[in-house]
């Protein structure tokens, strides 16, 4: 799992998908807010507020083998990371999303 999600995985936005910009509701997120958005969403809808705190958890660890030092994941991460798990949870409930394949998110008015 961590090949997928950490540094350099495919499911690493900021190494894959540097320039790219991610329309949330209002926002526009960089890959790295995406990436964390998208955790909390996926903690949210496998693991209720359990798998939300094992992301925020595993943002730590990200974060250590990121740049080998570690900030405590707090450059904003973790409010990505609740802002997923919440936007999720209001949309989906338990429910788990059918297809993650192709991710397409519209929390949008």
């Amino acid at each position: 799992m961590f090949g997928n999600h950490g540094p350099g995985g495919s499911m690493d936005f900021n190494t894959h998908n540097p320039g790219d910009r991610f329309p949330i509701g209002d926002d526009v997120l960089t890959p790295g807010q995406f990436g964390n958005y998208l955790a909390g969403c996926a903690g949210q809808a496998y693991g209720g507020s359990l798998g939300v705190g094992a992301m925020m958890l595993s943002g730590i660890v990200f974060d250590f083998f990121d740049g080998g030092e570690t900030r405590w994941d707090n450059d904003g991460s973790r409010d990505w990371i609740r802002r997923g798990a919440k936007d999720c949870k209001e949309r989906f409930g338990r429910k788990k999303p059918v297809d993650w394949g192709s991710v397409t998110i519209d929390f949008g008015p």
